[in-house]
């Protein structure tokens, strides 16, 4: 199975999504904070992803 990570684009198409279907604030608190949430995922060293699972 092949691993797919969130991008940049997906997770701002996601949140509008949900504002537009539940309401809420829009826009963005720290776009750094949120690059950096957005690549935790993959981090890899050494050719080895850094966690076991996707969870």
């Amino acid at each position: 199975m092949e691993l797919y990570f969130l991008t940049l684009e997906d997770v701002l198409e996601i949140h509008t999504d949900q504002i537009n279907r539940y309401g809420g604030k829009r826009g963005l608190l720290n776009h750094k904070l949120l690059l950096s949430a957005i690549a935790q995922p993959s981090s890899m060293f050494n050719g080895k992803y850094l966690h076991k699972s996707s969870f």
